[in-house]
């Protein structure tokens, strides 16, 4: 089956500025560590809008899954965090569900989110989500 050119041109100018607009989402504030919950509280609900609507489907590589793990891994400001999913807003912006394990009566939940900055995922924010 072939493209028509017309589709195959709007596919090629649409993509990119969908990435554009991903790379500049405006992110919510936080409070300072070592509790960096979102502000106000019903920045909640857009973090959560924001990683229900992001893609399930990978936009990126394996390496890429790789890379944003050992991202949110390095990040020594949470002990161990174990990342859960990566969702994507676009080929270089993502989400992902993290936390620290459970032991007994302490852990907790994050979203990360992270931009791929050249051939590098870096972390941008993250905000708490819940804590035991």
């Amino acid at each position: 089956m072939r493209i028509p050119a017309t589709v195959a041109a709007l596919i090629f100018i649409c993509c990119p500025v969908h990435a554009d607009n991903a790379m500049h989402l405006k992110w919510p504030d936080r409070d300072a560590d070592p509790y960096p919950w979102p502000k106000p509280k019903s920045a909640f609900d857009l973090l959560n809008a924001r990683f229900e609507k992001a893609s399930r489907i990978p936009l990126g590589t394996a390496e890429d899954v790789a890379a944003i793990c050992e991202a949110i891994h390095s990040n020594k400001r949470q002990s161990s965090p174990f990342v859960k999913e990566v969702r994507w807003l676009s080929p270089t912006v993502v989400m992902a569900s993290a936390g620290t394990p459970y032991f007994s009566l302490s852990g907790s939940d994050f979203y990360y989110v992270l931009t791929l900055r050249g051939k590098t995922w870096r972390v941008l924010t993250y905000y708490m989500l819940a804590v035991a």
